[in-house]
């Protein structure tokens, strides 16, 4: 059962590490586009 759950957790913890590292390259890349379009 412990082992079970230590499982789950390490799920949920590489969810949020991939998550986050989506939406901040998401982030990235509209910050490039907007600059991009800002100065041509």
């Amino acid at each position: 059962m412990a082992r079970r759950h230590c499982f789950s957790y390490w799920l949920l913890v590489c969810w949020l590490v991939v998550t986050v590292a989506e939406v901040e390259t998401g982030f990235h890349h509209v910050s490039q586009d907007g600059l991009e379009l800002l100065t041509s």
